[in-house]
């Protein structure tokens, strides 16, 4: 339970966490697909391919799966969740190492892939993975890790519609999350390199000290530390 009797339904990935909030009822969509818009577009998560998830699924579709064949025995397929949000599947064989389903890939479409490159590999510091060519992009994939959580993006240039911003202001996958031993030192750093600091740190309740950082798409990362003693 968050301040304000504010409920938080959590799901575990791995060791990551898909969180949910509830917004206001006026606020608009901006769910849909990578090509819709530049913002937090895509989650992907790795699951057991199984005849029982493949029936499961699509009794939630209504409607037939369509599966790509990729590298080995692992396919891939797409779906929507109720309020449109692309979530992308990679189904193992179940027999597969228990490490192969701990990641969770965020997907962005960014409007320069330098600029998202600078914030996500020279500044965060996440771990660059390099550059692939994805066919279904048209383009290349540019990935940064941090533990068991990819951080991936792509661009189709910046005449796209921006998708980002507060949870509050509309529906869709807006935050991406890191929990720091030190949130001090990340205040310090965003303020050396001129980082957009959104909001700065502040106290949610007596649960944890958090602040808001701006990538250069406005998409929101949250730096969450424990309270001061």
């Amino acid at each position: 339970m968050l301040p304000g009797n504010m409920k938080m339904p959590r799901f575990r990935v791995g060791t990551s966490e898909i969180k949910f909030l509830k917004g206001p009822d006026s606020i608009p969509n901006q769910t849909g697909g990578v090509r819709d818009a530049i913002g937090i577009r895509l989650l992907t998560v790795n699951l057991p391919d199984s005849p029982e998830l493949g029936a499961r699924l699509e009794a939630y579709r209504n409607d037939a799966l369509s599966y790509m064949k990729m590298g080995g025995s692992r396919r891939l397929t797409f779906v929507e969740d109720p309020d449109g949000n692309a979530i992308e599947l990679i189904l193992l064989p179940a027999d597969s190492p228990a490490e192969k389903f701990d990641q969770l890939q965020i997907g962005l479409t960014v409007a320069d892939i330098d600029a998202s490159r600078a914030f996500y590999g020279d500044f965060l510091k996440l771990e660059d993975l390099g550059a692939v060519d994805v066919a279904m992009l048209g383009g290349k994939k540019y990935s940064y890790r941090h533990g068991t959580t990819v951080v991936k993006f792509w661009s189709f240039g910046g005449d796209l519609p921006v998708y980002s911003g507060r949870w509050q202001d509309a529906v869709g996958i807006r935050y991406i999350q890191y929990i720091v031993r030190d949130l001090d030192a990340v205040d310090a750093h965003a303020r050396a390199e001129g980082a957009n600091i959104h909001t700065p740190i502040f106290n949610l309740g007596k649960m944890a000290r958090i602040m808001f950082i701006a990538d250069p798409d406005g998409i929101i990362n949250e730096f969450v530390g424990l309270p001061k003693q």
